[in-house]
């Protein structure tokens, strides 16, 4: 499943994106699902569930998380496309193929040299204690998590929260059906390093007798503004750590050029922003001597900008 936003960010900042995710564990909890993997990036997320209604899943989750996010940033509407991309998996080697690229799509995106460097996907909820992931972050009372949750959510005492406001995804995901279908650490570990190519792609047509594959051009079809030849490069860990992260350049907005735009009224967020305003500090950042342009940082794309200031 992947819920993608192209016209505007679906997560500005760290809070935003451990808020999808709880939105996301509370939509598994009310559908009687089971999570599987997960990795959410600022213009979209993919999940991957058992499930009879993954439908039901993004509904609920959408619903619980457009009310958050517009509460937040003064806004009004749904967030993110209307008609989600759902992709059914049967078979182990397509399912082994689906979650590999679920957990690694920050790497394919260019943002992380692997998959267990990013913090907001499930590969460092797999095998832990074999990859000598000994210690979890420290929970907070479970009287103190409704803030960080949908209106009315009871949780299972089992979950666990950190300070942060994140259900851990050892409580949230089927973990151990996770690590019976990779087999081993090692088997793992291939799969978050694996190349794409051909080979994988016969391994699962030969599995369902000439059934489609699952690529990463089909998990990552909804994104239109990265070419896959590029996400295929991205697969071999060269990060450019020079330019601008949707989140670093969201934060750089909200935080700075808000705040001076309104005289320092902190209420005030990007929607808040005229549109030809918001257009004029998008032209600021492009220029070499924009007012709020970085020396060290470069943006990655006009589409970057465009979505990041909801042009």
């Amino acid at each position: 499943m992947c819920v993608a936003s192209h016209e505007e960010v679906m997560f500005r900042s760290d809070e935003d994106l451990v808020r999808g995710f709880n939105c996301f564990a509370v939509a598994c909890l009310k559908t009687e699902s089971v999570a599987l993997s997960d990795g959410f990036l600022p213009s979209h997320c993919h999940l991957g569930a058992q499930t009879d209604c993954p439908e039901h899943i993004i509904r609920k989750m959408r619903y619980s998380y457009t009310r958050f996010f517009n509460e937040k940033y003064r806004r009004k509407g749904h967030i993110g496309e209307t008609v989600p991309f759902i992709m059914p998996m049967e078979g182990i080697r397509h399912i082994t193929a689906g979650l590999s690229y679920i957990n690694r799509q920050a790497l394919h995106h260019g943002i992380c040299e692997t998959p267990f460097e990013y913090r907001h996907c499930s590969a460092n909820a797999f095998f832990r204690s074999r990859l000598g992931k000994w210690e979890l972050p420290e929970s907070i009372p479970a009287r103190n998590r409704s803030r960080f949750l949908p209106d009315r959510v009871r949780l299972p005492d089992k979950y666990r929260m950190t300070e942060s406001g994140l259900l851990l995804r050892e409580d949230i995901i089927d973990t151990n059906y996770v690590e019976e279908i990779f087999i081993t650490p090692r088997n793992f570990l291939y799969y978050m390093n694996r190349l794409s190519d051909e080979k994988w792609q016969r391994e699962q047509i030969e599995e369902t007798a000439g059934g489609a594959p699952v690529t990463l051009e089909m998990v990552e079809s909804v994104v239109k503004d990265i070419p896959v030849a590029e996400m295929l490069s991205s697969e071999r860990g060269r990060v450019n750590r020079n330019l601008h992260t949707d989140i670093t350049l969201c934060s750089l907005i909200d935080n700075k050029i808000v705040p001076e735009y309104f005289g320092g009224l902190d209420e005030r967020t990007v929607y808040d922003v005229p549109l030809r305003a918001r257009q004029q500090i998008g032209n600021s950042l492009l220029s070499r001597n924009g007012r709020w342009r970085p020396g060290t940082l470069h943006i990655a794309s006009v589409n970057q900008l465009r979505r990041c200031l909801v042009i």
